[in-house]
């Protein structure tokens, strides 16, 4: 059992630890009107975010199936 750990699992890991960077990239976030930014390093992600037509008014009820008292403690 010993040997195969040493062979399946630690030799393994120890290479994957060998290959990892010793410093991450830097991390950006930034929030816009309409989007969000991520930077990663040198890799850029932009999210657009659309703006929800139906807004929710005092009006709106609850469904009929709903208990308005919440739930028992």
């Amino acid at each position: 059992m010993a040997r195969f750990i040493e062979i399946y699992i630690h030799k393994p890991l120890q290479e994957l630890l060998q290959e990892a960077p010793t410093e991450l990239p830097d991390l950006t976030l930034r929030m816009g009107n309409n989007r969000i930014i991520m930077e990663i390093g040198q890799e850029r992600l932009t999210i657009q975010r659309s703006v929800r037509e139906e807004v929710p008014t005092e009006n709106d009820k609850l469904p009929e199936d709903i208990d308005e008292e919440g739930p028992i403690a």
